[in-house]
């Protein structure tokens, strides 16, 4: 089954309430959301949900993550759901047939005892983060992404939303920094992706965290060094570019003014005043080079010291 033929409005929860944040309480579920729906974390990263088909209905048993990709559809997200991972499961695959008999025996007798179905589910009464939510419907309140960047991170909505824009270093071209965790690797690796790298995202940071024993806050954090130290690095550039840039047209105007010789000098005078002022010209060059040379290695070598300094 394809992502995007998946109707994420009828699947079937399978329990009656959900908690606001995952196992640890650090990271909330409105939180996850806000930054999957910002484009700042690839859907990819997250664990797939898993689909289970029973009675000719769809259940599922991952009820946070199934309460996001709800959001996201109502919201429609549909490019970030078609990176939504899942696990469709039929009766009779040996790989989740204990989690297929929980499922039968366990959750959907309990949720008929109740009277409910599935369709619908509350939001579990804890005081964490029960700010992100419309309390009368048990859904995000309609001024999420304002909420989290004024009451949660104590910045503007503006300033939250431009977390993940950054400059690239080596176009100076404006680009966009998200994070993701690859498939098989335990650390979430945040990249620049530019059209100047060839396709291939330049890795800026690694967060050896898993994502339900870290904050918010601290990715914001990490978006916001990452950002400045784009900005220094292309400043840095800039000033490089603009000193080899001023010197070179200091020394062609130099050279040029030196090769004015007078009319009035014999031709021996000027053939020995040429050849100076090719001598005088090579020097230059090479002087020039040097400093070429000079600025690119300290350059790298401060890039360099940068990034260990991070990973580490």
């Amino acid at each position: 089954m394809s992502v995007r033929k998946i109707d994420y409005d009828s699947l079937r929860y399978t329990q009656e309430y959900f908690y606001p944040y995952f196992s640890n309480g650090k990271m909330s579920v409105s939180e996850t959301y806000v930054i999957l729906a910002n484009g700042f974390l690839d859907p990819a990263s997250l664990a797939a949900i898993n689909i289970f088909e029973f009675n000719e209905h769809l259940y599922c048993i991952d009820t946070r993550r199934l309460t996001i990709a709800k959001n996201l559809q109502q919201k429609k997200k549909f490019d970030i759901l078609k990176r939504f991972p899942f696990q469709y499961v039929k009766k009779g695959d040996n790989e989740f047939a204990d989690r297929y008999l929980n499922l039968v025996d366990d959750r959907l007798p309990a949720m008929k005892k109740k009277g409910l179905d599935g369709s619908t589910i509350k939001l579990y009464p804890e005081s964490d983060y029960m700010c992100c939510y419309n309390l009368v419907s048990g859904n995000f309140r309609d001024d999420l992404d304002e909420h989290i960047a004024h009451d949660h991170l104590r910045m503007s909505l503006l300033e939250f939303k431009n977390l993940n824009i950054s400059q690239c270093s080596r176009c100076n071209q404006k680009t966009y920094i998200n994070f993701i965790k690859p498939s098989n690797k335990s650390s979430y690796i945040f990249r620049q992706n530019c059209s100047c790298q060839n396709s291939e995202p330049l890795v800026l940071h690694i967060m050896k965290k898993p994502w339900t024993e870290v904050t918010l806050r601290e990715i914001c954090d990490v978006f916001l060094c990452l950002n400045q130290t784009a900005l220094y690095l292309t400043a840095s550039l800039k000033n490089v570019v603009k000193s080899v840039n001023s010197k070179e047209l200091s020394n062609e105007f130099t050279i040029s003014s030196t090769r004015q010789v007078p009319l009035n000098k014999s031709s021996s005078y000027n053939t020995r005043q040429t050849k100076e002022v090719e001598a005088d010209g090579f020097i230059k060059q090479f002087r020039l080079f040097f400093l070429r040379f000079f600025f690119i290695a300290i350059l790298s070598w401060l890039i360099f010291i940068f990034f260990k300094s991070i990973d580490s």
